[in-house]
């Protein structure tokens, strides 16, 4: 009884022992599996970490061999995922691949960039690549990992910014102003342009402190607007200032210069224009503004700028003296305030008329009224202003107060006039004087003096030609005064000494008259108004153009006024044999264009001598 109760005990303590050790197993097991649960889940985030990466991953072997690769791997090589799981590595064309991959199984980290050329696929794609090994405990390295990034894009990148940093080296170093970096007080970097401007080397410009290149006078200012820039205080972005150059000569140059970072640090980029060239003609236009506007202010006459409105705009002092007006009241003065009505339009014809035109306006002559009411007479010429485009912008003349000058010209052609009414009524004696011996012609200097000026006015001569021929008209046979009376007035044919003593009255008159200062040649057209074209006339026998335009004129109107009235040794032959006798003779005896304007105004404008 008491061995089986003992084995009862027994076989409790080894149920109780078994349902524990059951207990443990179960426990054993639910850890187990939770463990290989978390195994599982642990594999599944690496490979979807593997699998989805954005770069390029792929496993290989102690061998080289890959033995695993993921989609972005197999789409960088352009290939298959069939095709790569089992390249060899070692086998592969690309010897820096195989260094690195060598690397990597004697344990060390290794790294590849290049254009990697795929043996599976044919494509050429730039990569950037880390090999790694794996180590496995107790075993040492088992294969090794790649990550495999595309670099196409970023290659892309740096090209494009080489390109870029290349334009605008290319661009600075060709600049036309000189480009210098300057930070601490020291050069840092200079292009071509400044090289060549200043005269230093490169390397030359990097040690010289940058402040011992401008002038000393301007050193100061310089200085303070640099500091003012490094600051960030409002400095002038544009200014000028001289600078020494190698050889010692003073350039001037155009500064324009704005803050940077250079480095990391605050520096100034400065593009400078040489600019001497340009001060040398400002200083020598400068030098000859003033110049002119010394004598502008010296000048006599007036000198005046009026805008397209008529109003001053710029005068010198003589304006002012001339118009009765301080500089300060004439500067905007219209014309109309000193000029009447009829100056003013006068005015503005002128103006207008060079406005439209743009031909300067010849001496023009007006009064004005100057401020204490008084008027003064001017002349002025005005031409237009034009802006470098050929805009009209504004007026510029001259003016001179001719008031005085007037005034004698009145008083002279006054004086003048008188002195040509005695001078014709002594004429008219003198004509006289030569009638009375000869009353047979009476009136026949008178009218054929008439007809001259007729002929003169038909074939438009000037003013002074025409009364030229009148006057010589009037006097043509004054010579006669030396012909014997009984000779003149003989109503029978002359013998030929009485013709010869006829024909020395031309020269007779021309001696009377030679050293009588009139305004014409009037002893001359004596003396030739009896020459005839063909040379054949008398006292020289001078041909065509060798007579004066006058003296071939007067011979005409001598001949046709000659047939046509009464002589003491025959009757009138009538007005149209004296033309018949011009026009049948016309260009031989007589000149063409006289005969032409003579037939003229007795066959078509009815002129006729009058009977007085």
């Amino acid at each position: 009884m008491k061995d089986h109760a003992k084995t009862k005990q027994a076989l409790i303590g080894e149920l109780t022992s078994l349902r524990e050790r059951i207990v443990n197993l179960e426990r054993s097991a639910s850890e187990q599996k939770r463990v290989e649960e978390e195994l599982r889940e642990s594999a599944e985030k690496y490979r979807l970490l593997f699998e989805y990466s954005p770069l390029g991953n792929f496993y290989f072997d102690e061998k080289g061999v890959v033995v695993a690769c993921n989609g972005h791997f197999v789409g960088l090589i352009g290939s298959s995922r069939k095709a790569l799981i089992g390249l060899e590595l070692f086998k592969l064309p690309d010897q820096k691949v195989v260094e690195a991959v060598r690397q990597v199984l004697d344990g060390k980290t290794a790294f590849y960039e290049d254009v990697y050329r795929s043996v599976t696929a044919d494509k050429a794609t730039p990569v950037r690549a880390v090999f790694t090994p794996i180590h496995l405990e107790g075993k040492g390295v088992i294969g090794g990992v790649g990550i495999i990034e595309d670099i196409t894009e970023r290659r892309r990148s740096e090209e494009a910014l080489r390109e870029s940093e290349e334009q605008y080296r290319t661009l600075v170093e060709n600049a036309d102003e000189a480009i210098l970096v300057i930070q601490d007080g020291r050069i840092k970097f200079v292009n071509t342009r400044a090289v060549v401007a200043f005269g230093y080397s490169v390397q030359k410009f990097m040690s010289i402190p940058v402040f011992e290149l401008v002038h000393p006078e301007d050193r100061e200012m310089v200085i303070r607007r640099y500091l003012e820039k490094i600051n960030g205080d409002a400095a002038p972005t544009r200014h000028t200032y001289r600078v020494l150059h190698k050889e010692g000569p003073v350039m001037w140059i155009e500064i324009s210069s704005i803050l940077i970072q250079w480095e990391g640090r605050p520096a100034t980029l400065n593009l400078i224009t040489d600019i001497t060239d340009r001060k040398k003609a400002e200083d020598a236009l400068r030098e000859r503004e003033e110049k002119y506007r010394t004598i502008l202010e010296s000048i006599e006459d007036g000198y005046f700028e009026q805008d397209l409105a008529g109003n001053f705009i710029f005068i010198n002092d003589s304006m002012s003296r001339i118009y009765g007006y301080s500089k300060e009241e004439l500067i905007g003065l219209n014309y109309k305030q000193y000029t009447d009505l009829e100056g003013g339009r006068k005015c503005f014809h002128i103006f207008l008329n060079i406005y439209k035109t743009g031909k300067p306006g010849k001496i023009v002559d007006f009064d004005i009224i100057r401020k204490d009411g008084t008027r003064r007479h001017i002349e002025s010429s005005v031409s237009l202003i034009r802006d470098p485009a050929g805009n009209s912008t504004a007026f510029r003349g001259i003016v001179r107060d001719v008031t005085e000058r007037r005034q004698a010209e009145e008083a002279l052609n006054k004086s003048f006039a008188r002195l040509r009414d005695a001078l014709s009524a002594t004429v008219g004696a003198a004509a006289m004087m030569v009638e009375t011996r000869d009353p047979y012609t009476a009136g026949h200097q008178r009218r054929v003096a008439d007809l001259g000026r007729a002929i003169a006015l038909e074939m438009q001569l000037t003013d002074e030609q025409i009364e030229g021929i009148h006057m010589a008209g009037m006097v043509h046979d004054l010579g006669k005064i030396s012909v014997p009376s009984e000779i003149l007035s003989k109503p029978t044919r002359l013998t030929d000494l009485e013709y010869r003593l006829i024909k020395t009255h031309p020269q007779a008159g021309y001696d009377i008259l030679k050293d009588i200062a009139f305004s014409w040649p009037i002893a001359r057209i004596v003396l030739e108004h009896h020459e005839r074209m063909n040379g054949s006339g008398y006292p020289h026998g001078l041909k065509r153009d060798q007579a004066l335009l006058e003296s071939r004129i007067l011979s005409v109107a001598d001949v046709v006024e000659a047939m046509a009235s009464h002589r003491p040794y025959r009757a009138g032959l009538g007005m149209e044999a004296a033309l018949a006798e011009i026009e049948a003779n016309r260009e031989i005896l007589y000149d063409p264009l006289a005969v032409d304007a003579c037939l003229k105004l007795f066959r078509e404008k009815g002129y006729h001598f009058s009977e007085s």
